[in-house]
């Protein structure tokens, strides 16, 4: 089975169209997304919709719990509750209710799967997992083989085995042993924050237990346009050509 997982769209319907067209091309049996549909970018709402129909299962990320209501968004940047004030007004009552359906963890045992937005650890579950330490909270704190993450916009993979954690900065294909335990960031489809302003993407292989990490390029300038004529901060519309 070729299993697709996305993460953070934000809004940004250019890039989620570009990579769902492609796991199609690539014949993915299912797709996940790990949450974040809407916040910063011009397109929450056909962003919402699309992920709902194209997805098994989604995970609630910390921008779409803002928006209904479940998370205080106070200590958020004013960049970005600036957006999520125009992404409200900006949604339709039926992306609201998608949103306020979305789990905060989907775990697929026949897979080994869990699927998370920020962090496994539920009384942490909005921290980003950037560096070992984190990690190794986060270990403890699911049972099965992979954990994929969200949030930090950075690809990236730690994993667990006999001689402790390691951090795997460009995953690109890497071979999933029996004998250990992943935590995969997917990064970012609408927003990458690694320098790389492409979309990025995974698919899990499951009969030749390979993971891969995906970039694609797709129209940025486009999107900078809608962001201007919806009035939403220039700084935001700016580092979607950054990678930031």
């Amino acid at each position: 089975m070729r299993i697709g997982i996305i993460s953070d769209i934000h809004g940004n319907f250019d890039a989620l169209e570009v990579v769902l067209k492609a796991l199609e091309y690539e014949m993915a049996d299912t797709t996940i997304c790990l949450g974040d549909l809407v916040g910063y970018g011009p397109e929450p709402d056909l962003c919402t919709k699309k992920v709902y129909e194209a997805c098994s299962d989604i995970i609630l990320g910390n921008h779409d719990a803002a928006i209904t209501g479940e998370l205080d968004y106070s200590g958020f940047n004013s960049l970005a509750v600036e957006a999520l004030e125009w992404t409200k007004k900006n949604l339709s009552d039926s992306s609201i209710k998608i949103l306020a359906s979305l789990k905060e963890r989907v775990e697929i045992q026949e897979h080994g799967i869990t699927a998370v937005h920020g962090s496994p650890d539920q009384g942490k579950k909005w921290n980003y997992i950037v560096i070992t330490p984190d990690a190794e909270d986060a270990f403890i704190s699911f049972d099965t083989r992979i954990c994929f993450v969200g949030h930090s916009h950075r690809p990236g993979v730690f994993v667990n085995d006999e001689k402790g954690i390691i951090k795997i900065n460009d995953p690109e294909t890497i071979a999933i042993n029996q004998n250990k335990k992943y935590i995969i960031n997917v990064g970012s489809v609408g927003q990458p924050r690694d320098s790389d302003p492409r979309a990025a993407y995974g698919i899990l292989d499951t009969e030749t237990e390979t993971f891969s990490l995906k970039r694609l390029s797709y129209p940025v300038e486009s999107v900078q346009e809608k962001m201007k004529d919806a009035g939403l901060p220039w700084q935001l519309s700016y580092r979607l050509s950054l990678g930031q």
